[in-house]
């Protein structure tokens, strides 16, 4: 979007949040966001595309480059010890939302009652876990890794999830159905 042209310039919102853009051929809905204001929703969907602009840029520059993949690929086994930007992690293998998926473990030395730092992705999120019913998930599989590698963390850990906002350990031992010992034990999730 240029600096001049506002989201306005772009389309519009209905009264029930649909977003029309304006195309060379009219009008085409592209969205619904009925909790926000005309502009916000208009500039949320101004944004997304700048987003896919961007990255549509980057790819073209990586195809013509030549440079598709890189240079350096490592596997990431369980227990594998990483350092990524000068902070070391280690890596726990964690499958269930996907067979790959990791959880990266990091000492948090700036502060006495965190004792680390662990990254999640999509294996645990703040009150729940991610999904296991896609293409690649395994639900036993991530009973097994809650019962091995999420609930063997300390209470202090700091969770970073790959979605939504921050936990730790104890909130979720406190409040998230996934965690609590019914559900570890039997994998029940009528109880939940």
């Amino acid at each position: 979007m240029s600096e001049a042209a506002g989201p306005a310039d772009y389309g519009r919102v209905d009264s029930d949040g649909t977003v029309y853009v304006r195309t060379a051929d009219g009008e085409r809905a592209v969205g619904q966001v009925p909790d926000a204001s005309p502009e916000e929703a208009l500039s949320f969907f101004v944004r997304r595309y700048e987003a896919l602009e961007l990255e549509v840029s980057l790819l073209e520059r990586r195809i013509t480059s030549g440079a598709l993949g890189p240079d350096d690929v490592h596997e990431l086994t369980d227990g594998v010890q990483v350092s990524l930007a000068g902070i070391d992690f280690r890596v726990d293998h964690a499958p269930g939302h996907t067979k790959g998926s990791v959880l990266f473990r990091s000492p948090y030395a700036a502060d006495d009652d965190v004792a680390e730092v662990v990254f999640s992705g999509d294996v645990l999120f703040a009150g729940s876990i991610g999904r296991t019913d896609l293409p690649g998930g395994n639900p036993a599989d991530m009973l097994e890794s809650l019962r091995t590698k999420v609930a063997t963390l300390p209470d202090s850990a700091v969770v970073l999830p790959g979605h939504g906002p921050q936990t730790t350990i104890a909130q979720e031992r406190a409040t998230n159905p996934y965690l609590q010992p019914g559900y570890l034990v039997s994998g029940d999730r009528s109880s939940l």
